[in-house]
């Protein structure tokens, strides 16, 4: 059953007065405060940053028409997560810069978006998964010691030049193996060999 809000002798026009009470019970945004002057209905403050949870002892503002809301949490009887409450948009700023340091690190969000003039990004390990990734860039560069590419299947369609350049180039294909092009051209200092059961020309 719902407390009854107690009605404090509070005079109009008077300055607010500040108390401490402990949350009994939470509905709806609406709190139930145990206090030294009774019983309290109360809500969150605009200021009010983090959600307040039963038994959790925090400090009151009772304004001049015995208005009660919950300036902050003083303290909780055991650990749990601290949530950070905002109705509207959530805006952080800073002149300077803003560090985050935790063991790790959780967004969930249905879209995100993230705007800046340089991105650096450094990890030992970075694992991604996703169903579908589409990359729209003037230049590409990638610097490594090794590349590996695992696919089921691969396709490429290049405009102009696709070149490659190495010490060696293997191409190994298990069925076949085809090269179509108006003109083609193989070069060699030295040999040039072409070995199979049968070698059509022509």
């Amino acid at each position: 059953m719902k407390s009854a809000l107690h009605v404090l002798p509070i005079a109009k026009n008077q300055e607010a007065s500040f108390i401490t009470g402990t949350i009994e019970s939470q509905l709806e945004g609406r709190y139930t405060l145990i206090t030294s002057l009774g019983t309290l209905d109360a809500e969150l403050s605009f200021g009010c940053a983090f959600i307040p949870q039963v038994n959790d002892k925090v400090c009151l503002c009772l304004d001049e028409n015995n208005h009660a809301y919950i300036l902050h949490i003083l303290h909780r009887q055991q650990s749990s997560e601290k949530v950070l409450h905002a109705e509207d948009n959530l805006v952080i700023s800073s002149a300077k810069d803003i560090q985050l340091q935790c063991r790790d690190y959780h967004v969930r969000s249905n879209r995100i978006i993230s705007v800046c003039r340089d991105s650096i990004q450094t990890a030992q390990n970075i694992l991604t998964k996703t169903t579908s990734i589409k990359t729209i860039f003037d230049s590409w560069e990638v610097l490594g010691r090794s590349l590996l590419q695992r696919l089921k299947s691969s396709h490429k369609q290049v405009e102009g030049l696709d070149q490659t350049k190495a010490e060696q180039v293997h191409l190994e294909a298990k069925s076949n193996l085809r090269t179509r092009s108006k003109q083609t051209s193989i070069r060699a200092k030295k040999d040039v060999r072409i070995d199979g059961e049968r070698v059509h020309m022509g």
